[in-house]
């Protein structure tokens, strides 16, 4: 799914809750429903599934649903539990609504750029070279993809390295936007060129653990660096 249909996805979860039938308790001071078993644990389903579809595990929201999840019995879908996480599916629309997706899908992709340079690191330490080389290039790749979608620069043909850095290069000769360096451009190139070397020819990779270790180090800071 795109982005835009996030939103439209979680409004009509909302509506559907509407449609699940319930009945009142008898005898509550405060108004208390029982919900229909098999209407419950379906909306439960649905809207766990797009929860997870937009909230990393470790968001507020994701947490708080699967904490309230194990509560949810199919003979037993009391109101209490049900409209918790018809809570937390609420505010998890408000931030979308609110268009707080953006910065959402940053954290994410950030984590996920710190997470391949660890596995890069990890490779490395048993001086799997190569292997360490393309994952190292793969989170560089993914954060060059995200400066010029961020930036609207257009790429000529599929998005890579060295295609990212041109726009980007491109951008800043032309006066549109400086997004880094000329002195970066040639560091970029110079990493997508051991990428590429390790990526169509690992056998014959020969670059040394050190020099592995120094591109490792020095993405991780260029990713902190020009964000």
């Amino acid at each position: 799914m795109k982005m835009s249909d996030y939103l439209p996805w979680f409004k009509a979860l909302l509506g559907d809750f509407q449609k699940i039938a319930k009945r009142q308790l008898e005898n509550y001071i405060v108004p208390t429903f029982v919900y229909d078993s098999a209407g419950a644990q379906g909306w439960v389903a649905e809207a766990g599934s797009a929860l997870t579809a937009v909230f990393p595990p470790s968001h507020h929201c994701s947490k708080e649903w699967s904490r309230l999840c194990p509560g949810m019995q199919p003979n037993n879908s009391h109101g209490g539990t049900l409209e918790q996480l018809l809570g937390v599916f609420q505010a998890a629309t408000k931030q979308l609504q609110e268009g707080r997706l953006g910065s959402l899908i940053d954290g994410i992709r950030a984590e996920t750029e710190n997470e391949l340079l660890d596995q890069a690191s990890i490779l490395l330490e048993a001086k799997h070279l190569a292997a360490a080389t393309v994952i190292s290039g793969g989170a560089l790749e993914s954060h060059l993809k995200h400066l010029v979608t961020k930036n609207n620069l257009p790429v000529d043909g599929a998005g890579s390295i060295e295609r990212y850095n041109t726009a980007i290069s491109r951008a800043r000769n032309d006066g549109t936007i400086e997004v880094y360096s000329t002195t970066d451009t040639k560091q970029v190139t110079a990493w997508g060129g051991m990428r590429n070397d390790a990526a169509h020819a690992p056998m014959a990779f020969s670059r040394t653990q050190t020099e592995v270790q120094l591109m490792i180090e020095l993405i991780r800071q260029f990713i902190q660096r020009v964000s």
